[in-house]
């Protein structure tokens, strides 16, 4: 998290465009618009990594199935 943190502190200098500053870290673009928008959204609270676990399983199986 600290690389990610020092990302977004030194995209906010603005001395780099997002293409070079990108590969300074070793990462896509698309990763580096995603680290900016989760600061954006939540500070470097949100700047972790999330769960992929679903939040909801529609096809498992019921308790009363599950009980017999």
């Amino acid at each position: 998290m600290d690389e990610r943190a020092k990302f977004v502190l030194e995209k906010q200098r603005d001395e780099l465009n997002m293409a070079e500053l990108c590969r300074r870290y070793g990462i896509s673009r698309q990763t580096g618009y995603k680290w900016l928008e989760r600061y954006a959204d939540g500070g470097l609270g949100a700047m972790g990594d999330r769960s992929h676990a679903p939040m909801a399983r529609p096809h498992a199986m019921g308790e009363e199935m599950r009980e017999a």
